[in-house]
């Protein structure tokens, strides 16, 4: 006598935000699959400069050791930590970025890996204020070229509008009486921000470093564009690469897609169009970007694995 009882099949149950995250990329795609020359985009990458594409992932391996060593100018004034630590650690969480709802998830296991040196505190204070510098340059970078991307103002004037602006980031920084000011005007909303950095006030001369190093990120960052789009023999204004570029950053950062997917092209097509970029060429760009991003992180995943070997062996 048979004595099963059928049993209902049952899924995996997936969250919602996963679902419109999924949702949002697919729309986006297929609305871009379908206005996109197929026919174009492949003789674009047919007739790549591998030279130029050779220089853009340069600049990608560059991004990524400059937040490798911006984040260990920090860790090191809070504990015996190496930097091939730090390398190790951030390359994890970048690759774990690839994954991750908006571009900033990684975060979290770097914070993981630091606690273990530096303490939870530590580790949170050390994040946080890399990040904090990090979006000051982006910001900074981002006004920059927007306010100068329509303007026929000469290079010194580009430069004289960007450390304006920067001087004002550094007065919110540093200033005390514009601290209190801000604290007045927008009470507990910025004390988190000044409370991040104060642990860190005492060293003036490692933030100035850890400035200059988030300007250095944006601008090779931008790099990675201007070297694809010369790989297609195509001439883009910096200035316009160095505002939409950073626009894209920050957008991507929202986790309304998955890992940007969707919204990153998107963004590509319509800002490039701005100043005269065909709808191909800008998909080309933002999906090129993205192979060489995943190419460049994904050592991550190795040393992921070699980092969790090392824990088995010790337990």
């Amino acid at each position: 006598m048979n004595t099963e009882v059928n049993q209902p099949i049952t899924f995996p149950k997936v969250h919602k935000p996963f679902l419109f995250r999924l949702s949002i990329s697919l729309i986006v795609c297929s609305w871009l699959a379908y206005n996109v020359e197929w026919s174009e985009l492949a003789y674009q990458i047919k007739h790549l400069n591998l030279l130029y594409v050779l220089l853009a992932l340069v600049s990608v391996l560059s991004c990524i050791l400059i937040s490798c060593y911006k984040w260990y100018i920090l860790c090191r004034l809070n504990g015996k930590v190496s930097f091939y630590q730090c390398f190790r650690w951030y390359y994890i969480g970048f690759f774990f970025n690839n994954f991750l709802p908006g571009s900033i998830g990684g975060d979290v296991s770097r914070v993981v890996y630091a606690s273990k040196s530096l303490g939870s505190q530590q580790a949170v204070a050390s994040v946080s204020v890399e990040r904090l510098f990090a979006g000051i340059a982006l910001i900074g970078i981002t006004v920059t070229g927007v306010l100068t991307v329509n303007i026929s103002a000469s290079l010194l004037g580009q430069v004289f509008i960007f450390f304006l602006i920067l001087s004002f980031i550094v007065v919110a920084i540093f200033l005390k009486p514009f601290e209190k000011l801000m604290i007045r005007l927008f009470k507990g909303k910025v004390i988190p921000f000044y409370q991040a950095i104060d642990q860190y006030k005492h060293n003036r001369y490692t933030l100035w470093l850890l400035l200059f190093y988030s300007i250095l990120f944006q601008i090779f960052f931008v790099l990675v564009t201007t070297f694809l789009f010369k790989s297609m023999g195509v001439f883009v204004p910096f200035m316009a690469q160095l505002g939409f570029v950073s626009i894209i950053s920050i957008l991507t950062m929202i986790p309304i897609s998955i890992n940007g997917i969707g919204i990153r092209e998107g963004a590509y097509v319509y800002l490039f169009a701005l100043v005269g970029i065909s709808e191909t060429v800008s998909i080309t760009v933002s999906l090129l970007f993205f192979v060489l991003v995943l190419i460049g992180t994904s050592i991550g995943g190795l040393f992921w694995l070699l980092e969790k070997e090392q824990v088995i062996q010790k337990g």
